[in-house]
């Protein structure tokens, strides 16, 4: 099975077991809040689960380059560039980050939920306390500006 595929079925088998835990907790109480996470750690929306009535939660760590600047618990590969961030900054492919990336990475994927009436939450967000406070502080006011 190649990566597509792969991902394809995680994503089949998450709505397949939201659907039923959704039916579960309805079934207890109908107006109950539910929050359920998006697919890709979160990162992504799922719109098998639009209908059901619920909160789509996200993340805000994009890019990881300066949200996670030196941790070490991050597979390197997810790094967009190991030099120590500015903001904007360009990563090492040459692609800049900004504000208008940040619309295009957290919000256009979204924008297909929001218009069916689904709320979005951001369940995690922030810097790790090696990114430079400068560079935090712009990254978060374009992020919070979104």
């Amino acid at each position: 099975m190649d990566r597509r595929s792969y991902e394809g079925f995680l994503e089949e088998r998450y709505v397949e077991i939201v659907k039923a835990l959704v039916s579960g907790i309805r079934d207890v109480d109908p107006g109950r809040l539910i929050v359920a996470d998006g697919i890709n750690i979160g990162q992504a929306p799922v719109m098998g689960i639009a209908d059901l009535g619920l909160v789509q939660s996200t993340r805000g760590y994009l890019p990881k380059a300066v949200s996670h600047f030196t941790a070490n618990w991050v597979p390197k590969d997810e790094f967009e560039s190991f030099a120590v961030p500015t903001w904007p900054m360009k990563d090492d492919q040459g692609q800049t980050w900004d504000g208008d990336r940040l619309r295009r990475e957290y919000i256009d994927p979204y924008a297909p939920l929001v218009k069916k009436g689904v709320r979005v939450h951001v369940g995690e967000w922030g810097v790790f306390n090696k990114t430079p406070h400068a560079t935090a502080l712009a990254w978060m006011e374009d992020s919070l500006s979104l």
